[in-house]
């Protein structure tokens, strides 16, 4: 038989009926219907998904579903009455194919592939026992992350991750609904035992809670989950809480063969270096074009910041004007103004829209207004979420159906199914969330995130940000957007990540032209918003954000790499003895952390070991605080780059003096990597170039 396409379709109402036309076409699927949507069908046809027929025809299908119980309709021999939708159409096709009854049976991608490829290339390599995959959101790392479990063979895979209640869904579903997993069982670890494990016939997924690992309190014993003696550990979203001591310990506890290791913004492990190359997968590309449209609350919207409790000295808070207790707002009148502004197209109507079109969203005439729609607004706490609830719900419910997902309660959506539902039950949704669906969730409909918190992390910003980069065919959708009201925070972010994710080699300017291939950024440039290029983003940034606190930026984390350093160094650091002074490469091998050595077999950590784990942590602090005196040593001695430092001599103790450590300490401490020479350059330039900007009192 010719190679051809199977294809579903239905009508609005018949779809809620549950009732769809099965069909088959050597024609593309979609023109196949548009030649079916005439006049004599009273609505429009909806494709809702076609497939490769693999040598079976529609008629064998037919009766296939026939067989199965279904039962045609409309006296049609292509319309079938099936409740159960297009999942069940799809689950009796793969049970037709391949006898196994899922829905899904999609392959890995080429990017996904790819991934796969090197990752189970590097685990079967003797001595490399841990991968890491950093990867930007809708990459599928769940479902990757299954291929290699399976390639491996893993009999026992344990899932441990900090967000459980966000995720658990994801990894449940994945795994229940593709056919390449049918031989494999999931269970959740609170809701199960050793033997329900051990006795099971088919290889097994145990999902873990991070929490539920280190709780000390309850009764039930979780020492089986040590016991297993799994194939492989996959730790999932490991920027929260997978490098904490906490974690780091009852992990090192199970006795995993190979370790995984998943995060759409491994910003900080990157910057540490604990993954050679070959063992790390990296992927930065999203489907959807950012838009970033910088918004300044403190003079767009906020007239009179005195009044709303700012000092000139202070400056402006966006965290403190959003604060809230008692679930009402601190600032309430504030608040409230703000917020009529920010959709001034519902609440203040009078307005023109050229008074209005700079801070209200909804107003900026060249967005896709499908993207307005459905919206999520990230907001800096539980109480917050609360009170902005109450108040969008007087001020523009007639327009939105208001979301509270922070917290607890009757009133609040804590799982991502009540979520996904209301969301599709309603023409438009305002979703309000401090932390919460902000990983392991896809929500199509989603098209523009409002950011009114102060958070500064790059881990924190852009997965807040990407979780409006998902495809929604819908209703076409190519873009997000991001309206962000502290435009300082939206171009320090891109400028941080940019060179965090730099390559060894790559200059700035590239590594930001990289990050606007897939994004762009807006700033108000007279009465409108104008999209600024990689130069003027480098320009801005050094000019006028990174001179306010060059120690902060000096002493950045994303700019160590504990690793690398070596006795010397970690004992001028850290004051100890010689004989007790040892790498942080054998201190991490003694703790089970080096390059996913994971020990086996300890039932519990040894007072020496906790103290090691303790050394690690006093080590890094007193890098970063080394690293927050240099900018003084610069000022001082006018050292124009890291070269003229590094070349210079410490006859008078001056640089000891000042930082604790003597200039050759600090001297191989950069050339050994533990502090990246680029970052650390690029620094003490820009604090060299402003410095005369600087406050005295800074010093």
């Amino acid at each position: 038989m010719e190679n051809n396409t199977i294809y579903v379709y239905t009508t609005p109402t018949y779809k809620n009926k549950g009732w769809f036309k099965i069909g088959q076409t050597t024609l593309d699927a979609a023109e196949r219907v548009r030649q079916q949507d005439s006049t004599s069908n009273p609505e429009s046809l909806i494709l809702l998904d076609s497939w490769p027929a693999c040598g079976k025809s529609d008629i064998e299908f037919h009766k296939f579903i026939e067989s199965n119980g279904m039962s045609k309709t409309r006296n049609n021999r292509e319309w079938f009455d099936i409740p159960g939708g297009l999942s069940d159409i799809k689950t009796l096709w793969n049970k037709l194919i391949t006898s196994v009854a899922r829905p899904n049976s999609y392959k890995m991608r080429p990017h996904q592939q790819d991934c796969h490829d090197k990752a189970v290339r590097a685990l079967t390599i003797p001595g490399n026992d841990s991968f890491l995959i950093g990867a930007v959101m809708r990459f599928g790392k769940t479902f990757v992350a299954y291929q290699i479990m399976k390639s491996l063979q893993a009999k026992i895979t344990i899932i441990v991750t900090y967000k459980p209640n966000d995720v658990i869904e994801s990894w449940r579903n994945e795994l229940n609904d593709h056919i390449d997993f049918d031989d494999y069982e999931f269970f959740n670890a609170k809701d199960t035992n050793y033997e329900d494990v051990v006795s099971c016939e088919k290889n097994v997924v145990l999902f873990v809670s991070a929490q539920y690992l280190i709780n000390e309190s309850g009764s039930k014993n979780k020492d089986w989950i040590y016991n297993l003696d799994a194939d492989l550990l996959i730790i999932d979203e490991q920027h929260y809480g997978g490098n904490t001591e906490n974690l780091i310990e009852k992990v090192s506890l199970i006795g995993a063969a190979k370790k995984i290791e998943l995060s759409g913004t491994p910003y900080k492990t990157y910057a540490r270096g604990v993954y050679p190359e070959e063992c790390t997968f990296r992927y930065s590309k999203i489907d959807l074009r950012m838009k970033t449209y910088c918004i300044d609350m403190a003079k767009g919207l906020v007239d009179d910041l005195e009044d709303a409790g700012f000092t000139d000295e202070d400056g402006f808070n966006i965290n403190k004007f959003f604060a809230a207790e008692n679930g009402g707002f601190i600032f309430p009148l504030k608040v409230r103004n703000t917020m009529g502004r920010i959709f001034g197209n519902f609440t203040f109507k009078e307005q023109k829209a050229k008074e209005t079109h700079l801070i209200c969203p909804l107003a900026v005439r060249e967005l896709d207004q499908n993207n307005l729609d459905h919206i999520l607004i990230r907001l800096p706490g539980v109480q917050s979420c609360i009170a902005m609830k109450e108040l969008l719900s007087k001020l523009i419910g007639h327009e939105y159906h208001v979301i509270n997902a922070a917290g607890q309660g009757a009133d609040v959506v804590t799982n991502s199914r009540t979520l996904i539902q209301t969301i599709n039950n309603n023409k438009r949704t305002i979703t309000l969330t401090c932390g919460r669906f902000e990983t392991g969730i896809t929500v199509p409909q989603w098209g523009s995130v409002f950011m009114l918190h102060g958070g500064e992390s790059p881990e924190s910003y852009f997965q807040t940000v990407y979780r409006a980069c998902s495809k929604n065919d819908a209703v076409g959708k190519k873009e997000f957007y991001v309206f962000d009201f502290d435009p300082s925070r939206a171009l320090e972010l891109a400028y941080s990540s940019s060179r965090i994710m730099k390559k060894d080699g790559e200059s700035l300017e590239d590594a930001v032209s990289d990050y606007f291939d897939c994004a762009s950024i807006y700033m108000v440039k007279g009465n409108k918003f104008a999209e600024i290029n990689s130069e003027e983003l480098i320009q801005i940034y050094e000019n006028t954000i990174s001179v306010r606190d060059p120690a902060k930026a000096i002493s950045s984390e994303y700019g160590m790499s504990h690793l690398n350093l070596n006795a010397s160094a970690i004992k001028a650091l850290a004051d100890v003895s010689a004989a007790k002074a040892k790498t942080l490469q054998t201190l991490m091998h003694d703790n089970g952390m080096t390059k996913g050595v994971i020990k086996k077999g300890r039932p519990k950590k040894t007072q020496k070991e906790k103290d090691a784990l303790k050394t690690l942590k006093k080590v890094a602090e007193k890098m970063k605080t080394v690293c927050s005196r240099i900018p003084l040593v610069i000022v001082q001695k006018e050292f124009p780059d890291l070269q003229s430092l590094l070349d210079s001599t410490d006859s008078t103790g001056y640089f000891k003096n000042i930082t604790g450590v003597t200039l050759s300490v600090y001297r191989d401490m950069v050339e050994s990597g533990a502090l990246k020479y680029d970052w650390q350059n690029d620094c003490i330039i820009r604090i060299y170039n402003g410095y005369s900007t600087i406050r005295p009192e800074f010093y």
